[in-house]
């Protein structure tokens, strides 16, 4: 995705001047299934702030001055180091593979109507061309900044999203589609991205977690967003079976992910999803969350559990774990998901 685009109402990127507007998007509800806001509210042009946590504010403004500093093309978006040189990566599935679709005018199994009258829902594999859009959506938290510091953050988030491609990370994207009247086709105009998720392994590297498990056989969850418009309809539920969905296809064992303790809207989701809380004090797990910089106090006080969901009855699990080395609880800095951002 080149810099210099926007996209317009119907999802698609047009070259464009950059927005000189800060944006806004609704306030989240309390009981709001996951996510950031979407990309619709990014693109309109709006004087008021988003309400981003007090004690997520500071660590976002450090995290944007450090990318502003740093100009390594190895550096990821949120101060992970980047490899230049990736091995080719086979995807499964492949990019454009539908994984789950709403069924019209149907509630889930939570209660909330997943659609409206004319709209579907698909969560389908992300392709290249979707990134501007899901960097949109991630932008969203982030709209009361300047038009520089949102430029910059939009085009780090479209390279990052390409270099974790070539490592192996996959997005999901949850899209909106309103059928036209006069055909039973949609054109490509009536799809706008309403929620994404990245699943990836690479967070596993040089950590006792992933050596105490079979490669490939773990994946990890992290970037979960939604559009707040669309919250309460399933979305969220949608996309994490789609998940699933490519763990039963890769024939994965466990996936994990880490939430905030205090977003109770996404821990319920993961609940109900099948996700389990790990133990914090157990030496491999503290490794694991400790190199991703998700440890109690890491980022101004917050902090996370590690949930995790097994797809077979008895997860494979090598020596290493049996060892329970001490941890000390130093290692560098690593990623931060933001569907724990409020």
């Amino acid at each position: 995705v080149r810099t210099g685009t926007s996209v317009n109402p119907g999802g698609i990127p047009k070259k464009t001047e950059p927005s000189t507007g800060d944006k806004t998007t609704p306030q989240s509800k309390p009981n709001d299934d996951v996510g950031s806001s979407g990309t619709q509210q990014a693109r309109r042009g709006s004087t008021h702030p988003v309400p981003v946590a007090s004690t997520c504010r500071a660590m976002i403004e450090a995290t944007v001055d450090e990318m502003m500093k740093n100009t390594e093309s190895t550096m990821g978006l949120l101060g992970e180091v980047m490899q230049q040189h990736a091995p080719k990566i086979v995807y499964r599935p492949k990019p454009g593979t539908i994984l789950m679709q709403s069924k019209k005018s149907s509630p889930s199994s939570s209660g909330y109507s997943i659609t409206r009258s004319g709209k579907d829902i698909t969560v389908r594999v992300a392709t290249p061309i979707d990134d501007l859009c899901i960097a949109n959506l991630r932008l969203s938290v982030f709209s009361d900044f300047t038009p520089e510091t949102r430029k910059l953050f939009c085009d780090r988030s479209c390279h990052l999203l390409s270099t974790r491609r070539q490592r192996g990370a996959m997005c999901i994207v949850a899209t909106e589609t309103r059928t036209s009247s006069s055909s039973f086709l949609p054109s490509m105009e009536d799809e706008s991205v309403v929620g994404t998720a990245e699943i990836s392994f690479h967070e596993f590297a040089e950590t006792s977690l992933g050596r105490s498990r079979p490669q490939g056989s773990i994946l990890y969850v992290t970037e979960v967003a939604v559009n707040s418009a669309k919250r309460r309809r399933g979305i969220a539920k949608l996309m994490m079976e789609a998940i699933d969905k490519v763990a039963k296809i890769r024939k994965t064992e466990t996936i994990y992910l880490h939430v905030d303790v205090e977003n109770i809207g996404a821990l319920r989701l993961y609940e109900h999803a099948g996700y389990k809380k790990l133990p914090s004090d157990d030496p491999v797990f503290l490794e694991f969350t400790t190199k991703l910089n998700l440890h109690d106090g890491a980022t101004k006080g917050r902090k996370h559990y590690l949930m995790s969901k097994d797809f077979v009855k008895k997860p494979t699990w090598l020596e290493d774990h049996n060892k329970k080395e001490t941890f000390s609880g130093q290692t560098q800095r690593g990623t931060l998901g933001i569907e724990v951002l409020h």
